[in-house]
């Protein structure tokens, strides 16, 4: 069984049992497979450390109205992930936010949604005007971070 978000060229499938996107389709064309809806790198504040949480470390779904939810975390029972989908006419807009997010950690990198391209597609890298990747081993962004710990906020 599967949640439905439709813009006018856009269909965004969620699995309704676990919220993983089941296929995003463009058109009629299958741009994305199965994946999971979101990644995670948090900062522990105390250590500088990176730590990486999925989809798959909040277990518990639900979905009301246009607005996913994934809580259940084993070492944070009370922390929640929501994703919030709107449909603008062409585009499909997601936006997350966080309720009870721990102390200790300090978001440092949301991926929503976490989609997988396959290799005969092209990736659009909006990078100043826009350029195309070809080359799979080009689809990977740095990531610009702030040091450890943060002198100048």
């Amino acid at each position: 069984m599967s949640i439905q978000f439709e813009s006018r060229s856009l269909t965004l499938s969620v699995n309704s049992e676990n919220g993983a996107i089941q296929g995003i389709v463009s058109e009629g064309e299958l741009l994305t497979g199965m994946s999971e809806m979101f990644t995670l790198r948090m900062l522990e504040k105390e250590t500088g450390e990176y730590r990486t949480f999925s989809m798959n470390d909040f277990p518990q779904f639900a979905c009301s109205d246009n607005t996913l939810c994934y809580k259940g975390n084993r070492e944070y029972p009370d922390w929640e992930i929501r994703c919030h989908i709107r449909t603008d006419n062409d585009a499909l807009r997601l936006r997350t936010s966080m309720r009870n997010l721990p102390d200790s950690l300090q978001i440092d990198l949301v991926e929503l949604p976490h989609v997988c391209v396959p290799y005969e597609n092209e990736i659009l890298w909006p990078f100043g005007m826009g350029c195309f990747i070809r080359e799979p081993y080009k689809s990977k962004r740095p990531y610009h971070q702030f040091g450890f710990p943060y002198e100048n906020f």
